[in-house]
């Protein structure tokens, strides 16, 4: 009786779980709304994020984004010219997930 309760109870956990594929669609999701309410990242544009299963219930990954380009921005505008490619600059960050079945948190590190 006991191994069926556990069994039972096993499936529901697993099939309540996303996969790592989903939980990278949240995460991202999630970082884009965090960066959006931050005026400290404006102009920011999250790419895309690729998670891997590190082991347990950690993650690690990748995020791409492009950053505003602020020297040419500032510089174009002190010279009143459009000398420089005012294009954002790609960069891209270490993320860590930790993901229990039912909530995620997320860390991001400059990738080095």
């Amino acid at each position: 009786m006991k191994k069926l309760i556990l069994l039972i109870y096993l499936l529901i956990f697993v099939s309540c779980a996303m996969t790592t594929e989903q939980l990278e669609i949240e995460v991202k999701a999630s970082i884009v709304e965090t960066l959006k309410d931050d005026p400290e990242y404006e102009g920011v544009e999250v790419i895309d994020l690729s998670l891997i299963h590190k082991s347990g219930n950690e993650y690690i990954g990748i995020l791409n984004v492009i950053e505003p380009n602020s020297f040419a921005e500032a510089w174009n505008y002190l010279l009143q010219t459009d000398a420089l490619n005012v294009d954002g600059i790609e960069a891209k960050y270490d993320v860590e997930v930790i993901y229990d079945g039912q909530s995620f948190i997320w860390e991001i590190f400059k990738k080095e």
